[in-house]
């Protein structure tokens, strides 16, 4: 269906910027206290920051997955290493079609689709190939600076506007700079993002040395997104829009652990989010958003008006008229370790945040996680009360006061009954809202070949 509200964005190029692992609170316009980010800093300030953008799952292929389709994870079922991205396996009971996606709707309507990948969970074996006329997995963790390249290569001979979606790395662990444009301090110290396990014992300079690596990356990855902007902005005087965001962040020990797997707490659900608009002054929004509604976004600048996506459009906040959405985020994350299953689900209102989290232990002798807990235990480093946790099924219900309690520290679930019962019935709508969804999807798996596997498992899910 087509929408004649934003005729003057229809002749332009648009762009998703994706950096993995970048925590929104990591970046100076988010507050941080370096000076990490100055190019997305200017982008900021010329474009729509959202303060609160809340990212459907904490790890890439969900994430994704729920970006380019405005489907929750529950519903597009593309959750674990192995699962296949299918649009042969959507259908929808009312109507009968294949699922489109944000590139299949624009590849319809004259756009030049183009995606830039590093990420081995988001390759063509796994059906991310589908709606764009080009899908270029340009390298595991290749950098800024090579994708950048293939990129300009790429939209300098294009014909027609162009929609691409880039994917960098460079943020992700280990944290290892190609070329260091400044240099925090510690500088010497012990990289620890593969050590910090739940109850692990890690050094306070260790961390710290590890998380300036962590914001030197950002650093780079800044001056790349930077230099990129300014060029393809040459080309066409300016005739783009750029999406700025985050597939999820990254945990230092802020919960107990290190990396992107074990919760659903902010440090890896608050993502970035700016758009940058051309012709349109921005503004800093603090009402709290969610990344599956990138794609209608797009899609109405574009002239278009998607049917069956669970997103809403953040056009009326460009207007002045935007209003908070009530955030959901999930996690089924039986795919990392092999000897337990967690399934999580969190509930986000401006103030509020209810997680619930039911694990479910199964034990297998090759996994990672008993490899591990039989190391640590012998080492003194688990404590008995938290070996006895990983090794029984649990439920677990958290609620956080966001105003009073941003680093979700004081569990109030046994104090604030109403409030309890008030996100667990936001929950449970939102569940029957998933169930009932008129796109029903068929899981779909795949086999994973050897240089796949080696590359998932030096990301440390597997």
């Amino acid at each position: 269906m087509k929408s004649e509200t934003n005729k003057e964005f229809k002749d332009c190029n648009f762009f998703v910027l994706l950096v993995d692992c970048l925590r929104a609170d990591h970046l100076h316009c988010y507050g941080y206290g370096r000076q990490t980010s100055p190019e997305i800093d200017s982008i900021a300030k010329q474009g729509f920051l959202f303060e609160d953008c809340i990212a459907q799952a904490l790890n890439t292929k969900p994430s994704v997955t729920s970006l380019l389709t405005s489907l929750y994870p529950s519903v597009h079922k593309a959750r674990h290493p192995i699962d296949v991205l299918d649009p042969e396996n959507y259908s929808d009971y009312q109507y009968k079609k294949k699922l489109k996606n944000l590139p299949q709707w624009l590849r319809e309507n004259q756009f030049e689709t183009m995606a830039f990948e590093t990420n081995p969970h988001i390759k063509k074996k796994f059906g991310y190939e589908y709606g764009f006329d080009k899908f270029e997995f340009v390298g595991h963790w290749a950098n800024a600076e090579e994708v950048n390249k293939k990129i300009l290569k790429n939209v300098k001979q294009a014909k027609k506007p162009v929609f691409s979606f880039v994917h960098y790395m460079d943020v992700h662990a280990p944290y290892q700079v190609p070329k260091k444009v400044v240099e925090y301090k510690p500088t010497e110290g012990k990289n620890v993002w593969r050590t910090g396990v739940i109850d692990e014992e890690i050094n306070l300079h260790d961390l710290e040395y590890t998380i300036a690596r962590y914001d030197e990356q950002i650093n780079y990855v800044d001056q790349h997104i930077g230099d990129l902007i300014k060029k393809i902005d040459e080309m066409n005087s300016g005739r783009n829009v750029f999406v700025l965001t985050a597939d999820h962040g990254d945990s230092f020990m802020d919960h107990g652990a290190m990396d992107h797997w074990q919760n659903l707490y902010e440090e890896l659900v608050h993502i970035p989010l700016i758009l940058r608009l051309p012709g349109v002054e921005g503004k800093r929004v603090r009402e709290t958003v969610r990344s599956i509604d990138i794609a209608p976004s797009i899609l109405e600048l574009a002239g278009l008006k998607p049917e069956r996506m669970q997103g809403e459009s953040l056009v009326e906040f460009f207007k002045g008229n935007g209003k908070s959405r009530i955030a959901f985020s999930e996690n089924q994350s039986d795919q990392r370790i092999g000897s337990f299953t967690v399934k999580q689900k969190s509930v986000r209102t401006d103030k509020w945040k209810y997680i619930i989290s039911e694990k479910r232990f199964e034990p297998k002798l090759n996994s990672r996680l008993l490899k591990d807990l039989a190391k640590w235990a012998f080492k003194g480093i688990l404590k008995r009360e938290r070996f006895e946790v990983f090794f029984s099924n649990s439920t677990i219900e958290e609620l956080f006061n966001l105003e009073t309690d941003p680093d979700e520290t004081k569990n109030l679930s046994d104090k604030e009954k109403q409030v309890l019962e008030e996100m667990k019935n936001k929950l449970k709508s939102f569940e029957e809202e998933c169930a009932n969804c008129e796109i029903e999807v068929t899981e779909k798996q795949t086999k994973l070949d050897s240089e796949t596997e080696k590359q998932l498992r030096g990301l440390g899910y597997l």
